[in-house]
């Protein structure tokens, strides 16, 4: 037996050992498991193909074998294509339902290729002078090994995406399969390119694919048993337009190729002679390129990072702590001292340094880290190149310091002292919008661990975020500014309303003293009368000052009818003769309160009252308990003969500040009366019609000490 043959059967018996593991496993899912078979079946059906070809010998010319040969490269490039799908995938029907559009055109062009399999332009004959023969293809024999370059670029594509979105942790048991995989396309891609370039296809080749063949089955077998192609379980990339270095690297090559066959055709040099030309040419340009050019040197290492080298972060990982660590800051000091930590633990870096615009933006200045020097003046100036670079940029900038960096010498010139103070070796930009908030400067603990590509991704992520959560404190400072300004009003305004209501008893005791002056008891009486307002005033204001301090209110237990007589008498209503007050004190059930701050309810409800009737009327005030499910409850009525308010207004804009329909009102009595109501867990109701009068109702629960004495409960004079 030849050695041809011996490696043939030898590839024959390893094909079927991925099919074998993937039953032995058990627990892949049903669309890996036919794509395993199938794969493993297109191989075996052309691997046979070869074998038979190798023991016929000579022919004259293309037969049905030969036929068979072009035709089994469709199903196994097909079957392959499915296989890169299921091969790790979490999803595999989704990812192919998305690249639906892809897998038609390349079945589609399979049925196309094989209907023109006879056509003369396909296999123009096959040679035998260079054992164990040669197939010679025509136009569309070429065509055909393009669509099936094309179909190897996808699977590799497929492949690789697979890779790059697995998880960190599971990605290393990829590596293996995928080697094995890869080293198969690799050599496929090798007998097409030169089929291509010289419009052959050798059997010779076609005997040493079923090394790597029999490598890649191992590898798969290996996978599946492991469980690295059924447990990995990589989720489908939404991202379909993804940087590939397989995509790039065929696209490049097949390019190449293709140039090449033309250049042959017009100098009739041999495709050898135009390769290595070529390729001479190429490794000079490369060589002067990255000797000379600090550009083509910093992209090549951003495309050697990128591509080639494990991933050093899990991004979700990282993107779930660095959200975890900032959640739980609660102003910019705090962020800037979380994202100091985060970076430094994340990039191994000795220093970090923060610096911030002022409230008017025209420089950065340094808030954290190095650089942080009362004795310099350190700043990135407003149209400084640093500036304009970053804000046109959008991006972190790695600085290399080399000496024939000639690229950023305006930056080391004009912004060399803030670099080197801060000690920035990538500087990033923090950006809200359009508008640039500040930088990140960074710099390893250790001088031999340079900073790569993919460290500056991962600080375009974080920068982007950090600066959104900066703006968001920014944000909620104001915000709390604002509150604190509104809150600073809105106690003014009630302060205001307060002292407004005690001028009234103020004038009426001023125009009491100036019509009685000659009674003899007048002074006497006016200063007690005096003197109980200003009590009243001092006592609100210390009340407020507490509650600016401590808003939580006092908890007494208080009688409602006697708040009730504290503020009439404090108001003095019942010396107007133009006002009737019709009391109805009820009540034997107390109420647990401020006593302060439930009076001063009765007060502005009364108040008001008297102030919508113009002070001519009938004021009726009555109390009353009222005892359902079990819960008591204590109703206060304030009822009075004004003019009454619309339904629009008492639902739109009575309880609102600065709402009245008074002209000399500031619309703050009925809102505070209602915060505190509240306050106290109870309702402030209205009932009121234009015409008709106003009808307030406070309803607060009854403390739980039980009633009161029925002397005290008892009304003033029972009604008057």
């Amino acid at each position: 037996m030849s050695l041809a043959k011996t490696v043939l059967i030898l590839a024959l018996l390893t094909t079927i050992l991925p099919v074998v593991a993937v039953f032995l496993r058990g627990r892949a899912r049903r669309l890996v498991t036919l794509s395993t078979v199938l794969a493993s079946a297109s191989v075996l059906f052309l691997l046979g193909i070869v074998l038979h070809l190798v023991q016929d010998g000579p022919r004259t010319g293309p037969d049905v074998w030969v036929y068979l040969l072009m035709a089994s490269a469709v199903p196994l490039l097909l079957a392959g294509y499915l296989f890169s799908f299921t091969f790790g995938r979490d999803h595999a029907g989704q990812a192919i339902r998305a690249s639906g559009r892809t897998a038609f055109l390349l079945i589609g062009g399979g049925i196309v290729f094989l209907a023109l399999l006879k056509h003369p332009g396909f296999v123009e004959g096959y040679d035998w002078a260079s054992r164990p023969g040669v197939a010679r293809l025509g136009s569309i024999g070429k065509a055909f090994l393009s669509y099936l370059l094309v179909g190897i670029v996808l699977i590799g594509y497929n492949l690789e995406r697979t890779y790059r979105v697995a998880l960190s942790d599971t990605r290393h048991r990829l590596r293996v399969p995928l080697f094995g995989l890869f080293f198969l396309l690799a050599y496929q891609a090798f007998i097409l390119a030169s089929g291509m370039l010289y419009s052959t296809i050798g059997i010779g080749k076609l005997v040493a694919l079923s090394l790597p063949v029999g490598f890649a089955a191992v590898t798969v077998a290996y996978g599946f048993l492991k469980g690295a192609i059924t447990d990995v379980n990589a989720p489908v990339s939404r991202n379909v337009v993804y940087s590939s270095f397989t995509a790039v690297a065929a696209g490049l090559f097949v390019l190449a190729i293709a140039v090449a066959a033309q250049v042959a055709t017009v100098t009739h040099w041999s495709p050898d002679e135009i390769l290595v030309v070529s390729f001479g040419f190429l490794a000079v340009l490369i060589t002067v390129l990255f000797l000379f050019s600090t550009r083509f040197q910093r992209r090549v290492r951003r495309y050697i990072d990128r591509n080639f080298y494990v991933n050093r972060y899990d991004y979700r990982t990282q993107w779930s702590a660095l959200t975890e660590a900032l959640s739980i800051a609660v102003d910019r000091r705090s962020l800037l001292e979380r994202a100091v930590i985060f970076l430094g633990e994340v990039f191994a870096t000795g220093i970090v340094t923060i610096a911030l615009g002022d409230r008017h933006h025209r420089h950065i200045r340094v808030v954290v880290g190095k650089g942080l020097d009362g004795n310099r003046d350190l700043r990135i100036e407003t149209g400084s190149a640093l500036y304009n670079h970053l804000s046109a940029e959008r991006k972190a900038l790695l600085l290399d310091r080399k000496s024939h960096d000639f690229t950023y010498i305006p930056i080391y010139a004009e912004n060399g002292e803030w670099l080197d103070a801060t000690a920035s070796r990538v500087v990033a930009p923090l950006f809200h919008g359009d508008e640039l908030m500040g930088t990140i400067g960074l710099e390893r603990k250790d001088g031999a661990d340079p900073f790569t590509y993919e460290d500056v991704s991962l600080l375009d992520s974080i920068a982007g975020h950090l600066a959104a959560a900066l703006r968001s404190a920014d944000l909620a400072r104001e915000v709390s500014e604002s509150r604190e300004m509104e809150l600073m009003s809105q106690w003014s305004s009630m302060l205001l309303h307060d002292l407004k209501n005690y001028l009234h008893p103020m004038r009426m005791v001023a125009t009491n003293l100036v019509e009685n002056k000659d009674h003899p008891d007048i002074a006497t009486i006016c200063a007690q009368d005096i003197s109980r307002v200003a009590d009243r005033i001092e006592t609100l204001v210390q009340r407020l000052s507490e509650l600016r301090q401590d808003p939580t209110l006092g908890g007494e237990a208080l009688c409602p009818n006697q708040l009730v007589r504290d503020a009439l008498g404090g108001l003095q209503v019942e010396t107007r003769p133009t006002l009737k007050v019709d009391l109805v004190l009820e009540a034997t059930q107390p109420v647990r309160g401020d006593r302060g701050m439930l009076r001063r309810v009765v007060e502005n409800l009364v108040t008001n009252a008297v102030e919508a009737m113009s002070g001519s009327g009938t004021l009726k005030i009555r109390t009353q308990d009222l005892s359902a499910n079990g819960s008591s409850k204590v109703y206060l009525f304030v009822e009075d003969t004004g003019p009454g308010m619309t339904d629009e207004f008492v639902r739109e804009r009575l309880f609102r500040p600065f709402a009245t329909t008074k002209k000399k009102g500031l619309g703050i009595g009925l809102y505070q009366c209602r915060s505190i109501v509240h306050a106290h867990g109870g309702e402030l109701l209205v009932r009121s019609r234009p015409g008709e009068g106003s009808v307030f109702q406070v309803v607060l629960g009854a403390a739980s000490n039980g009633g009161l004495d029925p002397e005290v409960a008892a009304p003033l004079g029972g009604e008057s």
